[in-house]
């Protein structure tokens, strides 16, 4: 049975002899030992990184503190986006949960047909209340952007009123003009 198999008695190369080998090879340090240099360097390396480890672990908080200062913007707005699509999952989720209901889904519809018809007659049928929603619509842009001198400067400004005012002459003419069909056909 010996005859059959037989083991390797030697043993594995250890990682210094690995590394003894490897420098020999390179030309980097005589067999069997290392400068003077390399080893102070090592020490000096190993007695640094040491005082590393062992400030880190006498006060971990101060290097938490350290992180969140530096990069305190960039975990806040990853948190948001986070949240942003997780709420929007959510919603997504409640309005599928909505519309599977038999009776709420048609319900909605109903609804939302409802405002539309509401919208048309309060704001498109008539031309004041066409000028009034066309009001409401500039004050809401002006809250937004600002008023028009501060983005376009005084300079252009007369230029930019004369076409905004042909503009909505322009629309206001072909609503009349739509409305006024449409009561001729009813």
């Amino acid at each position: 049975m010996s005859t059959e198999t037989q083991f390797n008695t030697q043993s594995a190369p250890t990682d210094d002899q690995i590394v003894e080998e490897v420098m020999e090879d390179l030309g980097l340090a005589p067999t069997g030992q290392f400068s003077p240099e390399i080893d102070a360097r090592r020490r000096m390396a190993w007695e640094r990184d040491q005082t590393r480890i062992q400030d880190f672990f006498d006060d971990p908080f101060k290097y938490v503190k350290e992180f969140w200062q530096q990069y305190k913007s960039i975990i806040i707005n990853l948190a948001i986006a986070i949240a942003a699509i997780f709420a929007v999952k959510v919603v997504v989720n409640i309005i599928s949960f909505i519309t599977s209901l038999p009776l709420l889904s048609p319900l909605f519809e109903l609804i939302g047909f409802g405002y539309s018809a509401w919208f048309v007659y309060r704001y498109l049928l008539k031309a004041q209340t066409r000028q009034e929603l066309s009001s409401k619509i500039e004050e809401i842009k002006q809250s937004i952007l600002g008023t028009t001198e501060e983005i376009v400067g005084e300079s252009n400004m007369r230029q930019l009123s004369n076409k905004v005012e042909e503009i909505k002459q322009g629309v206001m003419d072909a609503t009349e003009e739509a409305a006024h069909d449409s009561s001729l056909r009813a």
